[in-house]
């Protein structure tokens, strides 16, 4: 009987199915296989259950005008990257998954600064000096066999697109409303930041307005908000609208240089910022008052903030921040009870942390000593990890130096785990 209705009230009955139950119904037939993998079936429930934990705020459910035009003649895309992504994340919640990936080098021969991934578009992105932004597509990535049966992962070779005349890009995010959209801090040169398009690979607006670099950025969720932090010769944070460019509608200040910028997933319009002074700034962007509703005091500089998504509900209740010497510790602090002091004190390396990535299932950090290390969130916010679960060395750069760790990320779509961007070049573990 049900399989005479029509395909809009089929498809509309597989959306309450659990997702077992649906991968079982695909193998009853192909008809119902073609509609148990429809492409914008998957695209609702990858948008619903893992773009939250993924941090994948450029995916969205889509509507009724979202079906591609072929997706009946072919197997859907949304449905495989599904797949792909609960392999992803069902490794890595393994205490030892870590471990055993292997380093593959994207470019040996640059000096990178910053690093994003865009999980719509699956691109590597990295900013480097002399205004070069390097995009790596992952989703072609392939493997081959090697002596002994292993798989190794084929060197992928990054695009380099010019960005910039002198200026390094130092930092960079993406703007979760328009998906082809991200910002680039650059140098002091500039004095601010870019929004490039990486569709026309061209600028579509100048943000400017900082006496020195731009170390530091982040975009509100629901509104058109980019953020930028200046260095040492500007101690603020710029709140800038991308719809009118012209001057910053806000100026949130600090007593130092502002290295740390994120918002809250719960409270798109709260904003956390963390600077060298020592202390960590809660601002709700909504309110008129130019006072921070929340001042929180370190032990030393801020190097780096995180304000992972734990649940599929999209919590920002756990802050994790990454500070100087002379402790060089990653502390967990609940957001809920900030005074009550940090819930976490880790310490795995020898000098500052530079930054820091993380999702519901894992936390990596990367430090100035040349080091990245990662451990399990859930067993870390639980007090029960002690020593990384994974330690990672990055490479020497051509001298023979260590890389300074310039900047980190972690967990990644299509089966990529970790990335980083040094002095020693772009790398990334699998």
């Amino acid at each position: 009987m049900i399989d005479r209705f029509p395909d809009e009230l089929r498809l509309y009955i597989c959306e309450f199915l659990p997702t077992r139950d649906l991968l079982a119904l695909s193998c009853a037939s192909r008809d119902w296989r073609r509609l148990a993998t429809d492409s914008l079936l998957w695209r609702r429930r990858y948008a619903c259950e893992l773009a939250p934990l993924m941090g994948d705020g450029c995916v969205t459910s889509g509507g009724s005008d979202g079906r591609d035009e072929d997706s009946d003649s072919r197997e859907s895309e949304w449905f495989v990257r599904y797949g792909l992504t609960m392999r992803v994340l069902s490794r890595l919640a393994r205490p030892d998954a870590a471990a055993s990936m292997e380093r593959v080098a994207l470019a040996d021969d640059v000096h990178a600064r910053c690093l994003a991934h865009h999980a719509a578009m699956d691109v590597l992105l990295a900013g480097c000096k002399r205004g070069v932004l390097l995009t790596t597509p992952l989703s072609n990535r392939s493997s081959t066999r090697g002596d002994r049966g292993r798989r190794s992962p084929v060197e992928l070779v990054p695009t380099a697109v010019q960005v910039a005349d002198r200026d390094a890009v130092n930092s960079m995010c993406l703007l979760p409303g328009a998906p082809s959209l991200v910002a680039l801090g650059l140098g002091r040169q500039l004095g601010g930041s870019l929004v490039f398009d990486l569709e026309t690979a061209s600028p579509v607006a100048t943000l400017t307005g900082h006496a020195d670099s731009v170390f530091a950025l982040a975009a509100c969720a629901q509104r058109p908000w980019v953020v930028s932090g200046g260095g040492q010769d500007d101690n603020s944070a710029l709140v800038f609208d991308v719809n009118s460019p012209d001057a910053a509608l806000r100026t949130l200040p600090h007593r130092g240089s502002v290295r740390a910028l994120a918002f809250d997933p719960a409270a798109p319009s709260v904003l956390y910022s963390g600077s060298l002074d020592k202390y960590v700034r809660c601002w709700d962007l909504r309110a008129p008052a130019r006072e921070p509703a929340l001042e929180l005091a370190l032990a030393a500089g801020v190097h780096a903030l995180e304000l992972p998504i734990l649940s599929s509900s999209g919590d920002g209740q756990t802050l994790v921040v990454s500070v100087g010497r002379p402790h060089n510790a990653v502390y967990a602090i609940d957001t809920r009870a900030p005074h009550a002091g940090p819930t976490v004190n880790a310490r795995y390396h020898s000098s500052a942390v530079s930054s820091l990535a993380g999702n519901a299932f894992s936390l990596a950090s990367v430090s100035y000593d040349g080091t990245v290390a990662a451990v399990p969130m859930a067993s870390w916010l639980a007090g029960e990890v002690t020593t990384p679960t994974a330690t990672y060395g990055i490479p020497k750069t051509a001298k023979g130096r260590v890389a300074r760790g310039e900047d980190v990320l972690a967990l990644t779509a299509r089966n990529v785990a970790l990335a980083t961007a040094s002095s020693a070049g772009l790398h990334v573990w699998v």
